[in-house]
């Protein structure tokens, strides 16, 4: 009796595990590629994009998840939304990163993904 308490404890848990991944997997979503970057000094690395900013949701503090070519991330977060003055809406998303991303960092082709 007790044997079979524990296999069904043991499945609640990995139930819960799988669970707890899915969860992960629907978190996470790509918000763009990396088209171009540029640094702007005492401010930070700049990332520019092809999509415009009304297609996507980010705000200042969200946690992004930098996905490299050669397959190496980074979790960071944004420091800003660079808003073209007067406001355009044709024109295109680009965020700030915090001044330690470097541009080096962070190469064209680089995939930006939510993070949880």
């Amino acid at each position: 009796m007790a044997a079979t308490g524990r296999r069904h404890l043991a499945l609640g848990y990995l139930f819960a595990q799988t669970v707890e991944q899915q969860v992960f997997v629907v978190m996470s979503a790509l918000l763009f590629t990396v088209r171009d970057t540029f640094w702007i000094e005492k401010r930070g690395l700049v990332l520019t994009t092809d999509i415009k900013p009304q297609q996507v949701e980010l705000r200042r503090g969200d946690a992004i998840e930098l996905r490299r070519p050669d397959g190496s991330s980074v979790i960071t977060r944004v420091v800003g939304i660079e808003r073209a003055i007067p406001y355009d809406p044709e024109r295109t998303l680009a965020i700030l990163l915090p001044n330690d991303i470097l541009k080096e960092d962070v190469p064209i082709g680089t995939e930006v993904w939510s993070h949880p």
